[in-house]
């Protein structure tokens, strides 16, 4: 709402996150990839995502911005650093990609123990 673009939650089935600790650090980083878009990549449309299947548990934020040049390196960006960190505190690993028709894709997955 603060920054005027449509941003879409989908989660076509409840998620269950087994401690508030993961959870908190999921939070703050789809939140800081939607910051991302706002910001830095000019997006019209931010669509952010959670899912999970026997495996894993999946979380990603999607926008039709300027997109990434290819996948940023491990040094780019406090924002994206703190990212990191947050993903593999939780056993998480996180990517950041050309998303499909331009834009950034930002993908945070947890697998299963």
């Amino acid at each position: 709402k603060v920054s005027g673009i449509p941003c879409v939650f989908d989660c076509h089935q409840p998620v269950v996150v087994a401690d508030s600790h993961t959870a908190t650090q999921l939070f703050y980083i789809g939140q800081e990839a939607v910051r991302n878009a706002v910001t830095h990549a000019g997006a019209k449309h931010i669509i952010a995502r959670l899912s999970s299947d026997d495996s894993k548990l999946a979380l990603s934020v999607c926008d039709d911005g300027t997109g990434s040049p290819g996948i940023l390196p491990a040094g780019s960006g406090m924002g994206i650093r703190i990212m990191r960190h947050r993903a593999a505190v939780i056993g998480a690993t996180l990517t950041i990609s050309q998303a499909e028709g331009g834009g950034t894709l930002v993908a945070c997955i947890l697998p299963w123990e």
